[in-house]
């Protein structure tokens, strides 16, 4: 079935809690990358996922002809959510 973020008010507490007070650290970007989402990695799909909530009926949307279904290039800069990318193997464009 489909992917359902899961929810609670804390949970987004702490997701914007480690947004706005969280440390960044480290020599590499991959390092300050890393340091920014470990307190929040466990919470930030669900988090995200609801903040874009209209994202999936948008692109569900699109208007692709038929006989060009799959040979249409969709560059999705910060795809980010897990869901996002189940929605994409499941409505190609």
């Amino acid at each position: 079935g489909d992917w359902k973020p899961e929810y609670t008010f804390m949970g987004d507490m702490k997701v914007l809690g480690a947004m706005w007070f969280g440390k960044i650290a480290g020599d590499s970007h991959q390092d300050r990358l890393e340091s920014f989402y470990k307190s929040q990695a466990q919470l930030y799909d669900g988090y995200r996922s609801r903040m874009l909530h209209a994202r999936v009926p948008l692109m569900s949307r699109l208007p692709v002809e038929a006989d060009r279904k799959g040979s249409v290039v969709w560059v999705d800069l910060g795809g980010g959510a897990k869901h996002w990318f189940a929605h994409h193997q499941r409505f190609p464009i």
